[in-house]
């Protein structure tokens, strides 16, 4: 899935984006999923959370390095028009992801949910919206490589 050696600078960023997604934030939804019955503070989900951001920087920090000193080359080209075309398509659906997600968080779930499920699931439509524009670009060079 990551092979690095034949894949643009873009699809290596993108995929060590989503590696990193997935090795912070899979663990945390699990963990807030099992802690459900317990209702944990505010406070103690927002720790769990810059901690799991703060560990997805560091894995991007030292991955963007690796890939920049391995691909020194690749690194220096600026995105050309199917880069921007790809990019922009993938924000636009990504967006209205995390649009519908504020809709049901900051509109309907004030009225009938406790603030950390409010939490939750504010973090989860963030997360979800970010995965869906890595997911969707990795997509569109694949099957560019494809045709």
């Amino acid at each position: 899935m990551f092979n690095f050696d034949d894949s643009s600078w873009r699809e290596k960023t993108t995929s060590l984006y989503l590696l990193s997604q997935a090795i912070c934030f899979v663990p945390y939804f699990v963990y807030l999923s099992l802690q459900q019955d317990q209702q944990l503070p505010v406070l103690q989900q927002i720790v769990g959370y810059g901690i799991t951001a703060i560990s997805q920087l560091l894995i991007l920090g030292c991955g963007y390095l690796w890939l920049r000193r391995r691909f020194a080359d690749e690194a220096r080209q600026q995105p050309d028009e199917r880069d921007q075309l790809i990019e922009q398509q993938a924000t636009r659906v990504a967006y209205g992801v995390l649009m519908t997600g504020t809709i049901l968080v900051g509109c309907i779930m004030p009225f009938s949910d406790p603030p950390q499920r409010i939490f939750q699931s504010a973090v989860f439509f963030l997360v979800l919206s970010e995965a869906t524009r890595n997911i969707l670009v990795l997509r569109a060079y694949r099957q560019g490589r494809a045709a």
